[in-house]
């Protein structure tokens, strides 16, 4: 399952600033595996009326695992370090204030140790391709 969230304002017709979170999680063999950002990022719209726009953006990145087991034997471990996102998308107005958004991201981030279960990983590092349909709502 993966999704994300934004919100921001809009500078000019062709440029946006704001904030997203994003997230993934997915259960592997009993270890539950949770990737996330926060980032500020900027869209900008090459062509005031057609809709395209590119974004880019900085912040934060998680990377979780928790491993299932009989208490207290369980485990979780975490790190966290610096993310980024880039990706393409496109609005097509529903209505006056209603869009729907198909949208491709790829995010990065680059973390740091961790150790579930015993075993070191070092120097995490996540990668995520999001192809995802949204709802922006704009006023």
């Amino acid at each position: 399952m993966t999704g994300y969230v934004k919100v921001g304002v809009a500078a000019d017709e062709q440029l946006q600033v704001g904030v997203e979170v994003g997230w993934w999680r997915k259960n592997v063999q009993g270890t539950t595996i949770t990737s996330g950002s926060g980032l500020l990022v900027v869209y900008v719209y090459p062509v005031k009326t057609s809709g395209l726009f590119v974004k880019g953006g900085l912040g934060g990145s998680l990377y979780r695992e928790e491993v299932s087991g009989p208490k207290p034997a369980s485990d979780t471990a975490q790190t966290t370090g610096f993310g980024l996102t880039v990706g393409i998308g496109y609005d097509r107005p529903l209505g006056p204030v209603l869009d729907v958004t198909p949208v491709a991201n790829f995010l990065f981030g680059s973390l740091g140790n961790i150790r579930p279960g015993g075993i070191f990983k070092p120097q995490v590092q996540q990668t995520l391709l999001q192809l995802t349909l949204g709802i922006k709502l704009h006023y």
